[in-house]
């Protein structure tokens, strides 16, 4: 099992599916940080992909307006739980994704609608077992 932290303060648009996409919307400056901890695999301008320490991958894709978002990290980086990835300095509406491709299963620990503080638990993947 692999939770998943929210990366930013703001609101819950969507919860979990398939794969364990969870989308908020954050305004105001801020600083996207990191839902997990792992290596960065790969990096863009407007994302990040993450191996975390079980080698399950994590991506933080960013929605915002053009030249608004600053990269604080680079491929190859050694990330902490909550390191900032991105610096945000738009006035408008930030929205973050974040992706466990592959998961089998995923559970929710915030509901649409709900506001989330940077850094709360937003959702675990499986697979998951219970012991008899």
């Amino acid at each position: 099992m692999l939770t998943l932290y929210s990366p930013v303060k703001g609101i819950v648009e969507a919860l979990p599916a398939g794969d364990g996409l969870a989308v908020v919307a954050a305004s105001g400056p801020q600083r996207v940080a990191a839902p997990t901890r792992g290596t960065v695999t790969e990096s863009d301008a407007a994302g990040v992909t993450i191996t975390d320490l079980q080698d399950r991958v994590v991506e933080v894709r960013i929605e915002a307006d053009p030249g608004t978002l600053t990269p604080l990290v680079a491929t190859g980086d050694p990330l902490k739980f909550d390191q900032p990835l991105f610096a945000w300095n738009g006035s408008g509406t930030l929205r973050v994704l974040v992706v466990s491709p592959g998961a089998t299963d995923a559970l929710p620990h915030a509901e649409p609608g709900s506001e989330v503080a940077a850094g709360a638990d937003l959702f675990s993947v499986g697979p998951f077992s219970c012991g008899a």
